[in-house]
């Protein structure tokens, strides 16, 4: 087998790798009869490889109405500068598709870097600790923008 040949198949072998957890997911969510229609979309097309998801390091806090009453959202918003609104991703630590719907202060891009994310995100929660922890640093997976009307 000639060195490029193997060079490309380790390259196939470790976005299939990176990707795991996020396929894993998706076909455990589309046996879900209670997911949205826009979930279900996004998972199938995760499955069926017709996106192709960017694997990132993001550096997540949370914000919800429990944090000083002013922030409504639903729970599968994020906020997050580097990203268009409408984007959709999968996050590892939540488990679950979130789109996103705003932005927030820009030193937390700063922040984020300085704890190994690439990007900063802050998570949408019913109440602060509701996946466990305040801040972490996790996988996402980019999936790519749908229309996002807010």
């Amino acid at each position: 087998m000639k060195v490029a040949t193997i060079i490309a198949l380790a390259a196939v072998l470790s976005v299939a790798q990176a990707q795991e957890p996020l396929v894993s997911h998706a076909r455990k969510a589309l046996a879900n009869k209670n997911i949205r229609p826009w979930e279900r979309n996004w998972y199938e097309k995760v499955v069926s490889g017709t996106v192709k998801p960017k694997h990132v390091k993001t550096w997540s806090t949370q914000y919800g109405l429990w944090d000083k009453g002013r922030y409504k959202g639903d729970t599968y918003h994020i906020a997050c500068n580097k990203l268009p609104k409408g984007t959709v991703v999968w996050m590892a630590h939540t488990q679950r598709l979130m789109v996103v719907t705003n932005c927030g202060a820009s030193s937390n891009d700063g922040i984020a870097r300085r704890r190994h994310g690439e990007y900063w995100t802050d998570v949408h929660t019913k109440y602060s600790g509701q996946y466990g922890w305040s801040t972490k640093l996790g996988d996402m997976w980019i999936l790519g923008k749908a229309p996002w009307r807010h």
